[in-house]
């Protein structure tokens, strides 16, 4: 049986820009941003183009490991 994918849709109006990042659970705010910011920063720190946009999917190893929200946490 397939995993379902969620989708987290951030709708940059400004920008004119949508990002998609699809994973297995609902992602705070935060947890999509650092994806985001994460993804732009390997492709060499290039924003996205006007009406562009930008789809990642998280495998269970990229997303926010248990160590990071509690260092994020305790911050």
């Amino acid at each position: 049986m397939k995993a379902s994918q969620i989708e987290n849709i951030v709708v940059d109006e400004v920008n004119q820009r949508t990002d998609v990042v699809l994973a297995s659970t609902v992602l705070s705010d935060g947890e999509v941003y650092r994806a985001i910011r994460r993804e732009i920063l390997r492709r060499g720190g290039v924003p996205l183009a006007r009406g562009e946009t930008l789809t990642l999917t998280l495998t269970p190893n990229q997303g926010v490991g248990p160590e990071e929200k509690e260092r994020t946490e305790a911050s």
